[in-house]
């Protein structure tokens, strides 16, 4: 008796859990028309590794790349912080006689001054100091930083313009 007691008493308690949960559902809350924009803005955003990897797909000749997701690779040996990052990916070169970098990088909000400035100084970086030969002075030279719907980007590759071209399509 006591067991159906208490099968009783769950659903009785289910029961009213499962009505009380579908009148709070009926109360439909106000969206602005502003929120409406960011909430849209947020489900069609492509994720800096979508961008990235779109842009590698180009007609131009890379060398062959590596995704970099060791953070200590990217903060000490890059110089990388992306703790001012809300979303970010980087290429870089797999054999160390070419000179490639791909950084995307979406800033947290109130961060984008600091990444565009630490784009800038990594582009200085690979101009005055990772370019030896030749063909890596070449990767540097053309090397891009930009921006783009809140997206944040370095390329240094001889083919910049058209890998930038590429990224700037599909951002």
């Amino acid at each position: 008796m006591k067991r159906y007691k208490k099968i009783s008493a769950v659903l009785i308690a289910a029961v009213i859990l499962v009505s009380g949960c579908g009148a709070a559902n009926n109360v439909q809350p106000e969206i602005t028309e502003r929120q409406e924009t960011e909430i849209s803005e947020e489900l069609t955003a492509i994720s800096c590794g979508e961008a990235a990897a779109a842009a590698l797909d180009t007609d131009a000749q890379l060398p062959p790349v590596t995704l970099v997701s060791d953070s200590d690779m990217l903060s000490e040996v890059m110089g990388y912080d992306m703790s001012t990052a809300e979303d970010q990916c980087v290429y870089t070169q797999l054999v160390s006689a070419h000179l490639f970098e791909l950084a995307v990088i979406r800033p947290l909000p109130g961060s984008e001054q600091q990444v565009r400035d630490m784009l800038a100084q990594r582009q200085r970086y690979l101009k005055e100091q990772a370019a030896f030969y030749p063909a890596q002075v070449e990767a540097a030279d053309a090397s891009v930083v930009g921006e783009k719907d809140g997206y944040y980007y370095l390329i240094c590759d001889k083919n910049s313009a058209e890998i930038e071209e590429k990224l700037k399509s599909v951002i």
